[in-house]
């Protein structure tokens, strides 16, 4: 199956391409928030230049059933069984695993089409697009540009799970060292100010498949399940320094 999504081409003159940010939503959502998210960042006078030479990609995830919502299918990027628990067992990672190569064939083939260096795609998500997004070195094993986890959490059961040992065994320390911006709020009822910090945690140290050199985990108060203006002038910042 390949992932339909959306596209936003940048706004310069002479049409050129230099870098790519794929973007993941969150459960039960659509590329469309997001989308109007970044055609503000690409029209915005105070953030115009940052964004000049990137296209936007927005995928969809899939529908299915998610347990936590009694069953309903709605768009979700692997299933979840309770909302807010902290059960290792808590996700699917056989579709967690799915969407992940899905979202990485994607990459590969937008990487591809735009002619775009290695070291100049920044991978993010909200939620559980964030969740994908701290996993996605994983599964490409190139460099990334920079991968951006907002509101994001970590699935994985543990750190000997096997499927996963074989996954973060073979990346080289330079993959490791993609940069990393983690927004969290310390109000969000659906991921603990705690969970958030073991996602850190368990990338950086218990699998070590980031740096915690280039792990900037940032918490902005009194924000809940979203995201918050501050974090969205921070994240800016951060795809400042990867697309100069």
């Amino acid at each position: 199956m390949k992932l339909k999504y959306e596209k936003l081409l940048p706004r310069n003159k002479e049409n050129i391409i230099k870098n790519c940010i794929l973007f993941i939503h969150g459960l039960g959502d659509s590329p469309a928030g997001f989308a109007s998210l970044f055609k503000h960042l690409q029209t915005s006078p105070q953030t115009a230049k940052v964004f000049e030479h990137s296209v936007i990609v927005l995928p969809y995830s899939p529908n299915q059933a998610v347990t936590a919502n009694g069953g309903y299918v709605m768009p979700s990027w692997f299933d979840i069984k309770s909302f807010g628990s902290s059960d290792p067992k808590n996700y699917n990672l056989e579709e967690f695993t799915k969407s992940s190569e899905m979202i990485s064939e994607l990459i590969n083939n937008i990487q591809k089409e735009y002619q775009i260096e290695d070291g100049k795609i920044i991978v993010g998500g909200f939620s559980q697009g964030g969740a994908l997004a701290l996993s996605s070195n994983l599964f490409l094993k190139e460099k990334l540009g920079g991968i951006i986890c907002l509101s994001g959490f970590n699935v994985w059961d543990s750190s000997s799970n096997p499927q996963l040992s074989s996954y973060y065994k073979e990346l080289s320390s330079e993959v490791k060292k993609v940069p990393v911006f983690h927004g969290t709020g310390d109000m969000d009822p659906m991921v603990s100010l705690q969970r958030a910090k073991s996602a850190k945690e368990f990338y950086t140290n218990s699998i070590q498949s980031l740096n915690s050199e280039s792990y900037s985990f940032n918490v902005y108060e009194g924000c809940v399940h979203s995201t918050d203006p501050q974090e969205l002038f921070d994240m800016t910042e951060f795809v400042s320094k990867i697309v100069k």
